[in-house]
């Protein structure tokens, strides 16, 4: 770990001669002016950081180093398929305001009897002890400011979210250290991980993150001294914070975490990230080897290559470069927009792009229509037939089709027209996501279970449940599915 009163050459000297810093692509003379004082403290401060937390990951088979785009996680032992490759616990966190009368703003647990704050009356609380407990973790100090804050923010859902997870990750970088937790599987972040993630995002101050801060000290969130710390923390939350989903995959919080910022993105990534009672957890989809990168991915890997690396260069900042997106169209994007041969694009086919537009008019009437008449069926059912024989069966607008066909009928209580749909959905997701595991995949099948157990098919009902639990071992072994058997 390192000295505080350690000098900056010291420090690099010792860096020179471990393991980490031997990848890091600077020198220490390059930092030196003429006159010998330190011009690139960060250059610095970046390999100090990589060095902790390489060592804090040391113990978990996991290590730290840095790489062009700064930094990465790499296995240091094999890991087998299904197994918990890493447990972190978050720095700070937040309820999506959605759903601030339907959880519970400390555990954010679904509410039945809710317990409302007495003060901002916004947050909503399971019961007396998670209202202390979320009053002595910050909301003493937010809740006369809440509605002003939202106010100054327009009621922007992302701002608000970010303020909050931004001021209380400041609140507690400006705090004593508190006590680690006592989990010894778990690997809890330190004040230093969090300026690293700050440090690491690099780039210039954002007026956003500039007026977001001002809105947190006028709501007095935080004191104006702590200003420019929430727009850096709002600033790397862009790209860096997660977002915290249930069991359907519903978004329920955001969260900074450190630890899990770490991990680098791909489109074919060996891990996926769950959650356990709010610690992050990245479970192996598939094997890896020693020496293998560890990453997940950031967007769904179920979107074509164009919305995936849209989607992570609008919000993350890059290109994706991985093997998924190099790969041959015919290998990346056929299964999603491909006709029924695999080979060529469905919509370069004669009359398959009018028939594509076609489906989707269709698809939004069906959405608009009152269905008392049944019109929305036939219309759903019309722009299934449309696409016959045109597009592959796991082309994006058949299979939301699809799916837009099975919920109609599950929502009119047709369960014999609902199952066979939902699994051939399922089937299909299958083959969007594979080789991989999916946690969508996995609550198809569930769907399909239940399905098949009302309507008397307990082969089928086995069958189903037996996948989704091969499916969320591997992707979220905490799923009550799984622990409730």
């Amino acid at each position: 770990m390192v000295d505080d009163d350690e000098s900056l050459e010291a420090s690099w000297a010792r860096l020179q001669s471990s393991k980490t810093a031997v990848k890091l692509d600077v020198a220490y003379d390059q930092t030196r002016s003429s006159s010998g004082t330190v011009e690139d403290a960060k250059a610095l401060e970046r390999s100090l950081a990589l060095e902790s937390q390489d060592k804090r990951l040391q113990p978990f088979g996991l290590g730290v180093e840095a790489c062009a785009s700064g930094r990465r996680v790499v296995a240091k032992r094999a890991f087998a398929a299904g197994e918990v490759v890493l447990r972190c616990a978050t720095f700070a966190s937040a309820l999506l305001p959605r759903h601030r009368e339907s959880r519970c703003a400390a555990c954010h647990a679904p509410l039945e009897s809710p317990k409302r704050c007495g003060g901002c009356k916004a947050e909503c609380y399971c019961d007396l002890a998670c209202q202390r407990a979320h009053w002595k973790a910050g909301h003493k100090r937010e809740c006369a400011g809440l509605g002003k804050l939202r106010r100054a923010l327009g009621d922007d859902e992302s701002e608000v979210l970010d303020a909050t997870v931004a001021c209380r990750a400041a609140r507690r970088l400006d705090a004593a250290p508190q006590p680690s937790g006592d989990d010894a599987t778990t690997l809890y972040p330190e004040a230093a991980d969090a300026r690293a993630t700050v440090l690491f995002a690099g780039g210039e101050a954002s007026a956003r993150g500039a007026r977001v801060a001002k809105a947190c000290v006028a709501a007095k969130f935080v004191p104006e001294a702590a200003a420019t710390t929430v727009a850096s923390l709002v600033d790397a939350g862009r790209r860096n914070n997660f977002c915290v989903p249930d069991e359907l995959l519903g978004g329920v919080a955001g969260c900074l975490s450190p630890i899990g910022a770490l991990l680098n993105h791909s489109c074919a990534p060996p891990c996926v990230v769950c959650y356990d009672r709010g610690v992050q957890c990245f479970v192996a989809a598939r094997a890896i080897a020693e020496g293998e990168e560890v990453t997940h991915s950031y967007v769904d890997r179920g979107a074509t290559t164009a919305a995936r690396r849209r989607e992570l260069a609008e919000t993350y900042g890059f290109r994706c470069a991985c093997s998924c997106c190099a790969a041959p169209w015919a290998a990346r994007d056929a299964v999603l927009e491909g006709a029924p041969d695999g080979k060529t694009a469905a919509a370069s086919t004669p009359g398959t792009a009018a028939a594509l537009a076609l489906n989707e008019r269709l698809r939004a009437e069906a959405t608009a229509v009152d269905d008392d008449d049944g019109r929305e069926g036939d219309l759903l059912a019309a722009a299934a037939a449309a696409l016959d024989g045109r597009v592959a069966r796991t082309h994006l607008a058949a299979v939301a089709t699809l799916e837009a066909r099975a919920h109609h009928a599950l929502a009119t209580g047709d369960i014999a027209a609902a199952l066979p749909l939902f699994a051939d959905l399922a089937a299909r997701r299958d083959a969007i996501y594979a080789p991989l595991p999916h946690a969508r995949c996995a609550l198809d099948h569930l769907t399909v279970a239940e399905l098949a157990g009302v309507a008397g098919d307990e082969t089928l009902a086995g069958e189903a449940r037996a996948r989704a639990r091969a499916l969320l071992a591997r992707t979220n072994p905490y799923h009550s599915e799984l622990q409730n058997r």
